[in-house]
C-alpha cells in the first residue's frame, strides 16, 4: 500500500510539471491612444498628465514630456502629492499640475530640468 502511494505521488508530480501556464501578453499603449476605459491621456502639460492620472486612478508615466525630467506622485493632499513626485527637490520645476481622483486621492505631475 505504501508503494502505491509513493508511485501515485511521483506520478502526480511528474504530471503537474508537464502542465503549462500561458499568460496573456501585456498590452502596450502608445502616446495618444486610449489608455483605460477609453480615457484619452493628455500629455502636453503637467496638468494634463495629473488630470489623466486622476481619471485613471493610478500612477503611470504617460510620456509626452518633451525631453524634460518628469515625476509623478499621489497623496491625500495636493502639496503632499507634489512632494511625493519622483525628482522633487532634485530638479528645477518648470511645470506642475495636480488633480483629485474619484477615490479622493490627489495626483500630481512635475516637469523640469
Amino acid at each position: 500500500m505504501k508503494r502505491l502511494l509513493i508511485v501515485a505521488a511521483v506520478f502526480g508530480m511528474c504530471w503537474s510539471w508537464t502542465v503549462e501556464a500561458h499568460a496573456r501578453p501585456r498590452r502596450q499603449y502608445q502616446q495618444g491612444q486610449p489608455v483605460q476605459n477609453a480615457v484619452r491621456a493628455v500629455t502636453n502639460s503637467a496638468q494634463g498628465v495629473a488630470e489623466s492620472l486622476a481619471r485613471m486612478g493610478r500612477l503611470q508615466h504617460l510620456g509626452g514630456n518633451g525631453g524634460m525630467m518628469e515625476g509623478i506622485g499621489m497623496a491625500s493632499s495636493p502639496d503632499a502629492a507634489i512632494k511625493n513626485c519622483c525628482y522633487y527637490g532634485q530638479i528645477a520645476i518648470q511645470d506642475q499640475g495636480v488633480a483629485q481622483g474619484s477615490n479622493g486621492m490627489w495626483y500630481a505631475c512635475i516637469r523640469g530640468r
